[in-house]
């Protein structure tokens, strides 16, 4: 078993690698526990569907993501960033427990790290593009999303890791230029996204609680479906990451606006919509709260 599995992760790596990765994406997972964000991980890993992403000029053959075409086939690469958030209280002058954010650190690429490091130098990373006109057009600097979960919820502690990666960002997190040969850019916003509970349940930890009650063979099936548990959480991860790089090319190509908080601008017809930052989607399940960080 050890040796097919070897070869299997071998197989993968060479696939990998002949592939032309035209932009690298970097998404953030924030978690309250490591073990669990890197089981999160392990599972994006495991799916190569979830880490190289085709650029739409993709035939349907292509995204299938078999390794011969896609080494024909421009691609985004998405790398995750499994970093645990920890929370802590102290006593006020009137006798309350405050919560306040003690730290995020950054548990390597594999989120098995155990000493945790500063995600400071991560936002401040640039996509080295390949030096063509399409990838001065789409850039993916520093971070450009962040998914909440895995032990993490409440508007509270969302909005205290909002107020985070707000003075972490800055700016911009995915840079796209009209022009290739100008230096006149625009920014699109930083997404951030916290998992949302299942219908038949009110909070996430009472569906994590469910979940924990589950049989072993009951809860590889419930991952495996990618509707409660680690698989459920990964699917989140992944779903967002295809969101940003498809937003991230509308922009680049000008078939949506830069600035998601205004309606979008499809065919030269202007939709109503409401704003991510102004409702609950689901963009795919599992359901998400968006809320979206602007310069």
């Amino acid at each position: 078993m050890a040796e097919a599995s070897t070869e299997s992760n071998s197989t993968k790596e060479s696939n990998i690698d002949s592939i032309d990765v035209f932009a690298t994406c970097r998404v953030a997972i924030f978690g309250g526990h490591r073990g669990r964000v890197a089981k999160v991980v392990s599972l994006l890993h495991d799916d190569e569907s979830s880490i190289l992403i085709p650029l739409p000029d993709a035939t349907a053959a292509e995204l299938n993501h078999d390794a011969a075409k896609l080494a024909r086939q421009k691609v985004v690469k998405i790398e995750y960033l499994p970093c645990v958030a920890t929370f802590d209280t102290y006593e006020n002058e009137n006798g309350e427990n405050v919560t306040y954010l003690a730290k995020v650190e950054y548990h390597g690429p594999d989120g098995k790290q155990v000493r945790g490091s500063s995600l400071a130098p991560l936002f401040d990373m640039t996509d080295d593009a390949d030096g063509s006109k399409d990838s001065k057009k789409i850039r993916f600097d520093g971070v450009s999303a962040v998914s909440i979960g895995i032990g993490i919820e409440g508007e509270q502690k969302v909005s205290m890791l909002e107020t985070f990666v707000r003075n972490l960002s800055g700016a911009s997190v995915a840079t796209v230029t009209d022009d290739a040969d100008s230096s006149d850019q625009k920014t699109s916003s930083l997404l951030v996204e916290c998992i949302q509970p299942n219908s038949e349940y009110k909070t996430m930890k009472e569906e994590n609680d469910a979940y924990r009650d589950l049989s072993e063979e009951k809860k590889i099936e419930v991952t495996s479906l990618m509707t409660m548990g680690p698989g459920k959480m990964a699917n989140f991860v992944a779903s967002l990451s295809k969101r940003v790089v498809s937003d991230a090319v509308d922009v680049a190509y000008g078939t949506k606006e830069s600035n998601p908080e205004k309606g979008e601008e499809k065919n030269g017809e202007t939709t109503n919509e409401e704003t991510e930052g102004e409702k609950n989607c689901t963009v795919e399940e599992p359901m998400t709260k968006t809320n979206v960080i602007t310069p």
